[in-house]
């Protein structure tokens, strides 16, 4: 008798072993093993993830940080700063060069450089800059004339660089611009004075060669020897008459 149940017994239990593996079938149950792996992949990933926002977060803050400097440079500059776009468009503006050429930012951002600051006679400056920065060329600092709002013109020293944009390519130029018109002037007035010197200088050696013709012809009329040796004893100077004579 008590061989049948622990018999009965043994049998339940198998059954009870298959309806449960049925069962976990059933459910489609993971194993432990692979929920242990996919929570390693995950934690991997998720770490991951982390890391690579931690460095775009320095990223984003450097270059947060180097923006705020170069507008803070661009706003104390005491040279103009214009960006402009390859097609000749204003896209900043800074405050020397509201002072200098009287347009606001507001009223310059979106405008043509060349509506604004061409004199007709030097367009072409602005479109081969533009050509030479897209070519990737080297724009040579260069001086020139522009015009300010009031229409006067204003001599200027201009200098540029290109911006690449995120795919490598040029996608705008940069430009310094200083006001040279006070050193213009002073070149203009050196030129002047030059001039004027050399004026004096010729009208003065132009009257030296005639006081020296006159005295000469004094010196000839004269019956006396009269002739002028330097220290050397070379002869410098002899009248008519020191030659007849001899």
């Amino acid at each position: 008798m008590g061989g049948l149940i622990l018999l009965t017994g043994s049998l339940a239990s198998m059954w009870v072993a298959q309806q449960t593996q049925r069962f976990d079938a059933d459910l489609r149950l993971i194993a432990p093993g692979h929920i242990l792996l996919f929570g390693s992949v995950v934690s991997l990933l998720l770490a991951a993830l982390v890391g690579v926002l931690l460095v775009l977060a320095r990223h984003w803050r450097a270059g947060l940080q180097t923006r705020e400097l170069l507008a803070g440079i661009a706003a104390n500059s005491t040279d103009s700063i214009i960006v402009e776009s390859l097609e000749g468009v204003v896209m900043s503006w800074n405050a020397e060069a509201e002072r200098v050429f009287g347009y606001t930012a507001g009223e310059a951002v979106g405008s043509r450089v060349v509506d604004l600051l061409l004199p007709p006679e030097r367009v072409h400056e602005d479109t081969e800059l533009l050509a030479c920065s897209a070519n990737g060329r080297r724009v040579t600092p260069f001086d020139t004339m522009r015009r300010r709002r009031d229409g006067t013109l204003v001599d200027v020293s201009i200098a540029a660089v290109s911006i690449i944009g995120p795919d490598g390519r040029v996608s705008a130029v940069a430009k310094t611009i200083r006001d040279i018109s006070h050193r213009k002037a002073a070149e203009r007035a050196l030129k002047v004075s030059h001039a004027h010197l050399e004026e004096q200088v010729n009208r003065s050696s132009g009257q030296l060669e005639t006081v020296k013709r006159d005295l000469s012809n004094i010196l000839d009329v004269l019956p006396s020897m009269i002739g002028y040796w330097d220290k050397n004893l070379v002869n410098r100077m002899a009248n008519r008459a020191f030659w007849v004579e001899k």
